[in-house]
């Protein structure tokens, strides 16, 4: 393969390994609450809602006001919660939802000013 057409292929390749990267780091900064090695999620339909946690389902029910969910490492554990608007509604360990309060009133303020 002549040079300039391996310099273009390196070059190419970089280009979508950069971009991929950004895709990455966006996806990222769109879950600032989840700065845990644990993973959590929520959906809501039709009124209905569903939180997981590290892949597994751990709390389903109606929905009033809209599910937020955040988790959090502190001093090497994972906090999770689940709020419906601000009523807790699961907590992956005790006290786990008022200790990350904090992070849900940013979020909460965030969502309001339409910046997630």
């Amino acid at each position: 393969m002549p040079l300039i057409l391996k310099i273009s292929a390196v070059f190419i390749l970089g280009t979508v390994f950069s971009a991929h990267a950004e895709k990455v780091e966006k996806r990222e900064e769109a879950r600032e609450f989840s700065t845990s090695s644990a993973s959590i999620s929520s959906s809501v339909s039709n009124d209905k809602g569903s939180v997981k946690y590290n892949d597994k389902e751990v709390w389903t029910g109606k929905v009033r006001k809209g599910l937020n969910t955040v988790a959090k490492s502190v001093d090497g554990a994972d906090l999770a919660a689940a709020w419906d608007g601000r009523k807790l509604v699961w907590e992956n360990v005790k006290d786990a939802g008022k200790k990350l309060e904090p992070e849900l009133k940013e979020l909460l303020k965030k969502l309001k000013q339409g910046q997630r």
